[in-house]
């Protein structure tokens, strides 16, 4: 999720054929968590990247660490990502209860990924 490579020089590509709505919204929340999570990984040179490792790690986090706001940037982000994955469980969630007449999207047209029973 966090790479020291240039933000520029960095590209995804997700392939879905079936233009899930799941996979479309888990995308969207995954890229507004990565927005404060990198930032946060760089300043403190976060090792592991990966926030799942990182927060299950048993260590002393405060080991080395000289800024005084690492701890209350700490539990904040904690909080970010505790809150993402609720937010990621919920849509799943609601991705297994799919209307009758299919997804719509914003604008009221049919989601391209419908598979209308």
């Amino acid at each position: 999720l966090s790479v020291d490579y240039p933000v520029e020089k960095v590209s995804c590509y997700v392939s879905d054929d079936g233009a899930a709505m799941l996979t479309f919204e888990t995308l969207s929340e995954t890229a507004e968590f990565a927005t404060k999570w990198v930032p946060f990984c760089k300043k403190f040179n976060i090792e592991p990247r990966a926030p799942e490792w990182y927060f299950a790690l048993k260590i002393d986090y405060l080991k080395n660490k000289v800024q005084p706001s690492f701890v209350r940037e700490r539990r904040a982000m904690k909080r970010e990502y505790e809150e993402y994955k609720v937010r990621i469980n919920a849509l799943v969630a609601k991705a297994q209860k799919v209307p009758d007449d299919g997804w719509t999207m914003q604008d009221g047209t049919p989601w391209p990924g419908n598979n209308v029973r």
